[in-house]
């Protein structure tokens, strides 16, 4: 027997994963330092627990974070979040690649900011 799930139920499912993930109460962010140790607004590492465990989630960043002459064209496809492998084969394995609209979501309605592309 074959069984589907609608969009809204399947888009619950993914939300309460990243939730689990991901919980609000352990979740912390910063902005990383420059070179003159002012908080960068162009990236964002969040992390569970303490920071000095480095327990890294992801990082994020902008379209300023890169140079105008990166050869990968990486400003083009910012703001990048880059999910540590762990939570990636995770959320990969459960859901392919379907969580990643998503994400971008649940990601700008946490941390205030958009994503364009996932890594």
């Amino acid at each position: 027997m074959k069984y589907t799930i609608n969009e809204s139920k399947f888009k619950k499912v993914v939300i309460d994963y990243l939730n689990e993930l991901f919980p609000e109460d352990e979740l912390h962010w910063t902005h990383p330092l420059d070179d003159f140790y002012n908080e960068d607004d162009n990236a964002l590492r969040a992390y569970l627990g303490d920071s000095e465990d480095e327990n890294d989630c992801f990082w994020w960043y902008g379209p300023e974070w890169f140079n105008d002459d990166d050869e990968n064209l990486t400003k083009d496809r910012a703001p990048i979040v880059e999910i540590e492998n762990k939570y990636l084969l995770s959320l990969n394995g459960y859901f392919g690649d379907k969580w990643h609209e998503i994400f971008k979501e649940w990601f700008t309605e946490r941390f205030g900011v958009s994503v364009k592309t996932i890594e």
